[in-house]
């Protein structure tokens, strides 16, 4: 690797890389950088590399070429930084050095614990995602983010053969917008429910199928809004943490393969308006009722849900509504305030209290459509109860 002007390969000072756009060959990211390394404009080449301690800066206008199964790697040393920051007109461009580029052609880029004041911007990830190497966890992912990395913005990620973005349990990406999506062969986002909230809006998704998969093994633990994105979010149960305020923003749709939606001792509201209900529903592409659990709060009086303008639907199996597996599709204190919604489709009731039913206002402000029983559960005695 020859250095820029001015520059050398010392630790601690700036090297440079690339550039020019002369027509010579695109020259080689070395394997190991520890010393802060400017790249570009024009092209440079990436096997795999790794950047331990030290600032990688992509000038815009940067084409990285990257070879069979390559990766770069920003792992958990302290101030390992990754700078791809674009600009509309002069983008960097991670791609296939192959001639005919196929998804999996290359693995990822991997911001790892230490890579927290990272930024991309006008940046694009093509035909990457193979399982990725610089972990041995083995990521899908084309860029895999595990640390609270700066700012993810105006990125596109296609032909991914895996999925596009991979956001990591503490991850906590500080500024997540407007990015692109297309071609991906799974789910665009994996994104852990602890991180969930972290994701802005608008981002654009080009697959009319396409998704957002939540890695659930983690609760919710923070406080905030649950930003609605252009497609679903699907998940096989979640949890929210025991005092967490979380706001499901108009417009949000939930599927799920399973399980149930738990938030004890937690304040949960949707937020759901005429035109853009919060919908909960089943992530079968022929739903039937009891396809999931439920929706379940705590029995805590001193709580006040607030559910408005929502569509609760074809759950009601009771797996994972609390240890007594009571088949409805929402359990909520006799406090919570249900207004707007329609619950339809439960393999039992619709709404079970804990111990009195709000009969009036809950029967009056809201529809029921094909419920088992009820449609509501109300009492000590769980006595079903049909409105007015």
């Amino acid at each position: 690797m020859s250095a820029g002007a001015g520059g050398t390969s010392a630790t601690g000072t700036t090297t440079g890389v690339g550039g020019g756009g002369g027509g010579g060959e695109c020259e080689l990211l070395p394997e190991s950088i520890d010393a802060d390394t400017a790249v570009g404009p024009g092209c440079v080449r990436l096997d795999r590399t790794t950047v331990g301690g030290a600032t990688l800066t992509i000038a815009p206008g940067t084409t990285v070429l990257v070879g069979p199964s390559g990766y770069l790697s920003l792992g958990n040393e302290s101030g390992s930084t990754l700078v791809a920051r674009g600009t509309e007109d002069d983008p960097i461009v991670f791609k296939s050095e192959a001639d005919s580029p196929a998804p999996g052609d290359w693995q990822c880029v991997y911001l790892g614990a230490g890579a927290a004041a990272s930024e991309l911007e006008y940046a694009t990830f093509a035909h990457g995602g193979q399982p990725c190497a610089a972990t041995g966890a083995n990521p899908e992912a084309a860029l895999v983010v595990m640390a609270p990395v700066r700012r993810i913005a105006q990125v596109t990620v296609e032909d991914s053969q895996h999925h596009g973005i991979l956001i990591g349990p503490d991850a906590g990406v500080r500024a997540f917008e407007q990015n692109t999506f297309s071609g991906n062969g799974k789910a665009s986002i994996n994104v852990a429910l602890r991180q969930v909230l972290s994701l802005g809006a608008p981002n654009t998704f080009s697959d009319a199928d396409d998704f957002i998969e939540i890695d659930s093994t983690f609760s919710l633990e923070a406080d905030g809004t649950w930003r609605k994105q252009a497609v679903p979010f699907r998940t096989g149960g979640l949890q929210i943490n025991p005092d967490s305020e979380v706001t499901i923003e108009a417009g949000t749709r939930i599927e799920l393969t399973g399980g149930s939606i738990e938030a004890f001792s937690a304040t949960l509201n949707l937020a759901g308006t005429e035109e853009e209900p919060v919908v909960i529903t089943s992530a079968h592409p022929e739903p039937q009722a009891g396809d999931w659990g439920c929706l379940i709060y705590s029995s805590a009086s001193e709580l006040t849900p607030i559910l408005d303008h929502a569509i609760i639907e074809y759950g009601g199996n009771g797996q994972g509504c609390s240890g007594s597996n009571e088949p409805t599709l929402l359990w909520v204190p006799p406090t919570a305030r249900i207004t707007n919604s329609v619950f339809r489709h439960s393999e039992g009731t619709a709404i079970k209290g804990s111990g009195e039913c709000d009969t009036a206002a809950w029967c009056t402000n809201n529809q029921f459509e094909a419920i088992a029983s009820g449609p509501l559960e109300c009492g000590t005695a769980s006595d079903e109860t049909a409105c007015p």
